[in-house]
């Protein structure tokens, strides 16, 4: 295995972990309370009310999350595939579509999904902080999708 194999593996395990991450934020500012959020935002939790706040917009929450979450996919099988064919050929794409499917529905989607839905306040409180920044970022072309949709 050649360092430029080993750094696209390392960068499909970085992607995989980044769905993770948008899968369990997704779930979580989902499923937290907001009644048990405005209780901790009046006690002064400035993260609860950094969810509050996201609530407030969740169509452009949503977006950012899913928007996040498809181009890290993508970009995980594009590299997956690449990498694949070259070592097997045009049988790499088969290959590739069914590791990745594997990977992304049991370690990217299922596993950060049920973790969150079980402790979904206090994921929704870890994630807030960086979610709200990826909502701000990609703000600008999750709104021209909804204008296009």
């Amino acid at each position: 295995m050649t360092l430029v194999d080993t750094a696209i593996l390392l960068a499909i395990l970085v992607l995989l972990l980044f769905s993770a991450f948008f899968s369990g934020s997704e779930t979580a500012l989902t499923a937290a309370s907001r009644q048990r959020l405005h209780q901790l935002a009046k006690q002064g939790n400035a993260r609860a009310q950094v969810v509050l706040d996201l609530f407030d917009r969740k169509d452009r929450l949503i977006g950012a999350i899913l928007l996040g979450n498809n181009v890290v996919n993508i970009l995980a099988s594009v590299l997956a595939t690449y990498t694949l064919l070259i070592f097997f050929g045009d049988a790499g794409v088969a290959y590739a579509t069914l590791i990745m499917t594997l990977l992304i529905v049991i370690f990217s989607e299922v596993l950060p999904k049920t973790y969150a839905i079980g402790n979904a306040d206090r994921v929704a409180l870890a994630v807030a902080p960086i979610i709200k920044i990826l909502v701000f970022v990609l703000s600008p072309l999750t709104h021209s999708i909804q204008l296009l949709v």
